[in-house]
């Protein structure tokens, strides 16, 4: 309940234009490494494989690290949500032109044409009986398209029933040249992202 209600004051900060953007300049990989490593712990428990690459292990950018984390990890955790024992999801970085973007794929149960229009609305739930079993109010994606734009970004669903769901999130790509950049080494890197996010209020461990 608390976290329902968590999310409900994000939501209204997003909506009325009342959160603020604080981004750093940063390698942006490590940080979206660490992201996704926080997620393998629930998905070990369904047994599902997740893989994670990039065209190139160093985008130097400028992002804002906790509206970041909380968009991946929103669309991780719906995608472990959604996938069956033993399935697959992965996570792509690459660069198109003007835009940092981040395909989350998985092979889960899809989402019916219909209903792919309306599946970023508040409390909207594609499978109730799924949504019942697993937990959540159907309030994490609306937050993350919200926050997507907040960053002045896009994102995209495409979904093929029983075939599985890839979201794009795609963000302009704002290059950190000629500014100064908080670590040099991916090792300090991956150190800042547990840092950053630990201060900004997530739960972190080392992967063995």
């Amino acid at each position: 309940l608390l976290q329902l209600v968590d999310q409900m004051l994000d939501l209204s900060k997003l909506e009325s234009g009342r959160m603020s953007v604080n981004k750093i300049s940063a390698n942006i990989i490590p940080f979206l490494k660490y992201v996704f490593q926080l997620q393998e712990f629930y998905a070990e428990e369904k047994n599902i494989s997740m893989y994670f690459s990039s065209e190139d292990q160093s985008y130097d950018v400028e992002f804002d690290p906790e509206k970041l984390a909380s968009v991946v990890s929103n669309l991780l955790s719906n995608a472990i949500k959604f996938t069956p024992d033993g399935g697959q999801i992965s996570m792509k970085v690459y660069r198109a032109d003007a835009y940092i973007c981040m395909e989350i794929k998985d092979n889960g149960i899809g989402i019916p044409p219909e209903k792919q229009e309306t599946i970023f609305d508040r409390f909207y739930q594609v499978d109730g009986d799924t949504t019942r079993k697993e937990g959540g109010a159907g309030i994490g994606l609306a937050i993350t398209r919200e926050l997507v734009h907040l960053l002045d970004g896009t994102i995209e669903v495409k979904s093929s029933m029983g075939v599985g769901t890839v979201f794009t999130v795609k963000l302009p790509y704002i290059s950190s040249s000629g500014k100064e950049v908080v670590a040099t080494t991916f090792e300090d890197e991956f150190e800042f992202a547990s840092d950053v996010l630990v201060q900004s209020g997530f739960m972190c461990c080392q992967s063995l």
